[in-house]
Order: C-alpha cells, then structure tokens, then sequence
C-alpha cells in the first residue's frame, strides 16, 4: 500500500507541474516509471530534458531517470545518458563516460548511437582518435539509414577521412542522404554540379541557401559579392546572405561580413560592427583562420588597394605558421597579386607549407621546380614534391604523377604504378584522369 501510494505521490507532483491537457499522459508515465518501466523511464526522462509534456525543464532529473533505463540496458537511454555526459547538460561533463554509454547502445545496434560514438573516433573525444575505426560505426549507422551518418560517411569519402578518397561513392552517399532530406549532402551535391552542370548547380544552391544551410548560404553570398562564373555582382545581396549564415555561427561568413562593413560594401560602413562579427570568427575558428579569410575576402576585390591589404593579413597568419597563409602569401608573390612578383619569395613561402604537409603547396612547388620558376629546374625535386602531393590525397598532384611513370619523366618508366595513382586520381573525380583510364581500358579489350 505504502509502495502505491509513492507511486501515487510522484504521478501527482508530474501532474500538477503540467500545465496542458497532456498530463495524463505523464501521469500514466510517472506511474509506470515508478514500477520500473525502462521505456517510461527513459521517456519521463526526455519530458524533463526537453521541458515538454507541461513537465518544467529539469537536466538532472533527466540524468536521474536515464540512468534507471539506462541500467536496465535500454538502448535509447543509453545514448540520452551518453548524450548527457558528452555536453555536460544536468551533470559535470565527462566524455569518458559518454563514449561508454555510447558504446553500449551502439552494441545493441542504435543507429543514432553508432553515429555519435564514430564521431568522437573521428575527433578523438574521450577516445584515441581512430579515423578507421570511426568510420566502421557511422558505416553502420549510415547502413541504417540514419541521413546525418550517410552525410558524414560521403565527406570521409570525399576526405579520405578513415577510408580511402572516392568521391564517386562520396557522391553515392551524399545522394542517399539527399533524399532523406539532410541539407548539408544536398549542398555537397550542389557544389558537385555546380562543376559539371552549372546551371542547375546553382539552382540547388539557391533552393539549400534558402532551407537555411548555412554553408550554401555563404557560398550564394560569395557568388553575388564577386560576380563569380558569370554570376551578376549585388553586395547588397551578398551581404544578407553573408548575414543569414553569420547569424548561425559560420565562421567564414562571420569574417566576410566583417570586411563588408570594415569597407561598406553592400553595407553602411560601420567599423564597430566590422571588428563585432570578426571577433566572433575568432571565437569560432581562432585568430590565424580568421585573418586567413580576411586575406582572402580583400585578394578577391577588384579595388588594387583593397587586395593590397590581403598581404598584411596573410602575413600575420604565416607568422604564427599557418601553412594556408603561407601558400597563399606564395601565391601572391608568384602572381603578383597585391604585391610586386617575386618568384624566389614566392618558393620560401611554398616551401614553408609544403614541409607542413599542405599538399597544394607541394604541388605548386613540382611545378615550380619543373618550370624553373623562381629556382632552377630540378626533376627530382619535382618528383619528390610531387609524391608528396599525391600521397595526401591531391587528385592533381596524383594525375600528373602518373603521367611521368607513363612516359618515365624524372622517374624510371612504370606502367604499374602508373595506373595506380591514376586510377586514385579518377576516384576522386579529376576528369583527365577518368578520360584516361577509359582510354586506357579500351585498348586493354582490344588487345
């Protein structure tokens, strides 16, 4: 009796901190809950995280009753109490603890669990960061279909993130997700036809930007700022949508609205905005990234003394060593953008972010060395830069690498290897290499 009557005690108070006719259905939860119902549990225990069914928001009591389902091994819970635990929210943040919880329901073949557990492999958060390991479970979860995993499995495709480089399966998932209606696949989708079919590119571009993802929603932004592939320029559009995608914390954005109203372009000018929106890309991204960008928005004005204002940016970036600033730093001596040419210049700050590993800048530096441009031609050299290149990833870098073990130039003559790296390269997409493996397949079934 006294058992019932404490079961009573507490379907009460749930009803009478609800407000709406949807206590009923917390009391039945309450009374179910406290005979030990996992699922009521783990129900009662997303009315008190989320604040609904009239239930007044309460994390730790929704710590509380996730930790009674989730003992009992309830899968859903599991990942709520893991959840918890991972975002500090009604307990001290442990992501020890919540890669545990995850683990436990992902075992059970949670979907949404074997998505986040990959992402804390992806990044190392309270576990060695694994990127194979990562990809193992939001495999899983994608294989589920789960769109947010199929999204991610497309980008580590695309990245060559755990796996190697394919951007024709990163398209493969990035459609899968599409069509289950995750934005940010369709904007991976976009920017995928915006290469090959521009037309209706730009057409998706738009229709994403105006669902609100934000990252189609800086690069419309980009598009009406320049006057890029035809585009007509409008700063004033440019500006709203630089805006819309600031509003929602993206950091590239952020900086570019900065300069906008730094130079009132699109914009009233207003410098204490300027310094306002460049502060919070710094919040987001740190000091280096942000003033990258900053170079990169004033390079691409036409204006010559805005682009000369690039340089000092990008110089303060490649101080603190950030290798994208020093190969761009290397891209305005080599052309002259902003800046006197200076070819030898130019190969100091390629070299500096090519010995950090940034494969553009080993890239640019074969080529350099090929040519002769800024230091004397050196095949091997090249060759090396080149392996370098090709071995992160670079599709370009891989094509041409090929190309040189197809006609033994710098290298010892390899057929092999050379329709290794050049299938590496058709695997992600570089046409030159597509045309030339199906050109080269033809002849093997003609032989």
């Amino acid at each position: 009796m006294n058992r019932w009557f404490s079961m009573l005690a507490v379907a009460l108070v749930l009803v009478f901190a609800a407000g709406d006719c949807r206590s009923e259905n917390v009391f039945d939860l309450a009374l179910k809950a406290q005979g030990g119902d996992a699922v009521a549990e783990c129900s009662l225990g997303d009315c008190f995280r989320k604040g609904i069914g009239g239930v007044a928001k309460d994390p730790a009591k929704a710590v509380e009753w996730y930790t009674k389902a989730a003992e009992k091994g309830l899968a859903e819970a599991q990942f709520d109490l893991g959840w918890c635990y991972y975002y500090g929210e009604g307990i001290e943040q442990d992501q020890l603890k919540a890669v545990e919880w995850y683990r436990k329901a992902a075992d059970q073949d949670l979907a949404h669990a074997q998505y986040a557990l990959g992402g804390c492999y992806l990044k190392g958060t309270g576990v060695e960061k694994d990127p194979a390991k990562a990809v193992e479970w939001i495999h899983k979860a994608a294989e589920q279909e789960l769109p947010e995993a199929q999204y991610l499995m497309g980008k580590c495709c695309e990245l060559g993130e755990g796996v190697e480089k394919n951007f024709t399966q990163a398209l493969e998932w990035y459609q899968k997700a599409t069509e289950q209606g995750d934005a940010s696949a369709e904007f991976c989708l976009a920017s995928y036809y915006m290469k090959t079919d521009f037309s209706k590119g730009f057409e998706l571009l738009q229709k994403v930007a105006a669902r609100g993802q934000l990252e189609a929603q800086g690069t419309l932004g980009a598009y009406y700022l320049y006057g890029l592939d035809g585009i007509e320029k409008d700063p004033a559009k440019a500006a709203e949508w630089f805006t819309r995608s600031a509003e929602q914390n993206h950091p590239t954005s952020q900086v570019f609205l900065s300069g906008m109203y730094e130079c009132g372009l699109g914009v009233e000018k207003d410098p204490a905005k300027a310094d306002e929106w460049f502060r919070k890309a710094v919040e987001r991204q740190g000091a280096a990234a942000s003033q990258v960008g900053l170079g990169l928005f004033y390079l691409n004005l036409d204006d010559a003394k805005e682009k000369a204002k690039a340089i000092d940016w990008f110089a303060k970036a490649a101080e603190q060593g950030d290798a994208d600033a020093q190969f761009n730093l290397g891209e305005c001596f080599r052309k002259g953008e902003g800046v006197e040419k200076d070819a030898a210049n130019a190969i100091e700050w390629y070299t500096m972010a090519a010995e950090q590993g940034y494969a553009r800048a080993q890239f640019t530096l074969a080529a350099c060395f090929i040519l002769g441009e800024g230091v004397e031609k050196d095949p091997a050299e090249a060759i090396k830069w080149l392996t370098e290149a090709a071995e992160h990833g670079f599709a370009e870098a891989q094509f041409y690498l090929s190309q040189c073990y197809g006609n033994g130039e710098g290298v010892e003559k390899d057929l092999t290897k050379a329709t290794e790296w050049l299938r590496k390269a058709a695997d992600q997409g570089h046409e030159g290499a597509q045309k030339a493996l199906e050109e080269l397949e033809a002849l093997k079934k003609n032989e």
